[in-house]
């Protein structure tokens, strides 16, 4: 459920219930539903539009329904999609911090034991900006322009015209899991990439220019 912004425009596309629900409750108050240490509010849009006017150095909030929270996205770059300017927007550094509220002890790599029941993390493609995780596997190559998550905004109208939401999900294993018994250490296994996006198609960015 969404606001429209007919009561006030800077409310446009703002989440009001994702799947039904305000918040997601605390473990601790409702240990049956519950996922962080604390309530959390759903809010933030679902990053394909925001209000008009963005600006620079605004920071933007997006509800990631993997992650279950609201992220945080800040300025990167000025760049053009069919010859429209738009500002390109990435995840703060704080997103996938080392953050106790919401269960992250690695750089880089969110933590969703609580959510899902099994020892299941988020990072991005290849551990990108998980440098201690990345460098104990294997055959990995993190690299921004290709594993990175971005939107592209058009500051006047707020619509997003080309975004990559590219996530990475991994398994905790060990010595005692099966198929793993020559592992020698607890780590974590990279098991699939999943990736989506799109961006504004030639017609329609020529009917709006």
């Amino acid at each position: 459920t969404f606001k429209t912004g007919g009561d006030d425009i800077n409310n446009l596309w703002q989440y009001v219930k994702w799947q039904g629900k305000t918040s997601i409750p605390s473990r601790t108050a409702d240990p049956e539903n519950g996922v962080w240490k604390h309530v959390e509010e759903v809010r933030g849009t679902d990053a394909t539009q925001f209000a008009p006017g963005v600006e620079e150095d605004d920071v933007l909030d997006a509800w990631v329904s993997e992650l279950l929270r609201t992220v945080q996205f800040e300025f990167s770059a000025n760049v053009q999609t069919e010859g429209i300017d738009l500002l390109r927007f990435v995840l703060t550094d704080s997103v996938l911090a080392v953050d106790p509220a919401f269960d992250q002890t690695i750089e880089g790599v969110a933590n969703m034991t609580a959510a899902v029941g099994a020892p299941l993390f988020i990072s991005k493609p290849h551990f990108l900006d998980a440098v201690s995780t990345a460098s104990s596997v294997g055959g990995l190559n993190p690299n921004k322009v290709a594993h990175d998550t971005f939107i592209d905004v058009e500051p006047t109208t707020g619509a997003v015209m080309n975004a990559a939401k590219r996530l990475q999900i991994s398994f905790e294993v060990g010595p005692g899991n099966l198929f793993t018994t020559g592992i020698a250490k607890t780590d974590r296994l990279p098991v699939v990439w999943v990736e989506e996006g799109g961006t504004i198609t030639p017609d329609l960015a020529k009917d709006f220019k």
